[in-house]
């Protein structure tokens, strides 16, 4: 993926997204049951799951590709003096994380921003940071959703949504349910469903795959 494109994205529109997804609000009930402590918010965006995760307790660390988007993050930070927030300047296939670092990774509406070669690294750093029992919450566009087969083919199965201008020359990959289960072979699945929802932003239903997995 290219930085200027989110560089292009948060200078010219600022905030993207505001709303905390609720598969991450449902996500508290597990993530407490379980004890979780550190979390990673990956792919960060201007912040609004970190925020959501330091205002809940939660030791958060981001990663993210845009100057500008880790800038709008830190100035709510501290405006909400958050002293629970750690940020980094990063790639999601080359993560600054040691072996087993965190209880739980929150992977939502970011790792869909690949190709398929780019998705599995992401996703065997992942495996690589998080702590054995640990949590996943992630979710992949589903090839059922209405942008299937849309905008540029960069692959099959990949295409950038060329008429977005928050993400224009993005990949967005798409998901079925067998390639779900080979991309999350060295997790153990706990949920694995079709969401159907509805993106104000781009007025059109959206069908995603909302997975939580633990890492065996």
């Amino acid at each position: 993926m290219n930085m200027k494109d989110w560089e292009e994205a948060y200078r010219g529109i600022g905030e993207i997204q505001t709303r905390v997804s609720d598969i991450v609000k449902n996500s508290l009930e597990l993530f407490k049951k379980r004890n979780v402590k550190k979390v990673l918010d990956l792919c960060f965006g201007t912040g609004r799951h970190t925020i959501f995760f330091a205002e809940n307790g939660f030791d958060v660390y981001g990663i993210d590709i845009s100057k500008t988007g880790k800038e709008i993050t830190e100035k709510k930070v501290k405006e909400k003096n958050l002293k629970n927030v750690h940020l980094e300047i990063a790639d999601m296939h080359d993560m600054p994380f040691e072996n087993d670092f965190f209880d739980a990774v929150i992977a939502v509406y970011s790792l869909e921003h690949n190709t398929l070669a780019g998705l599995r690294k992401t996703i065997s750093e992942l495996e690589r940071v998080i702590k054995p029992d640990g949590i996943l919450i992630a979710t992949l566009i589903s090839t059922k959703d209405p942008r299937h087969g849309t905008g540029k083919e960069i692959e099959p199965n990949t295409y950038a949504d060329i008429k977005d201008p928050a993400e224009t020359d993005v990949p967005h990959r798409f998901s079925d349910r067998n390639e779900v289960k080979e991309l999350f072979a060295e997790f153990r699945l706990i949920d694995a469903k079709e969401k159907t929802g509805y993106s104000e932003r781009r007025e059109m239903r959206t069908v995603h795959w909302e997975i939580i997995a633990e890492k065996i």
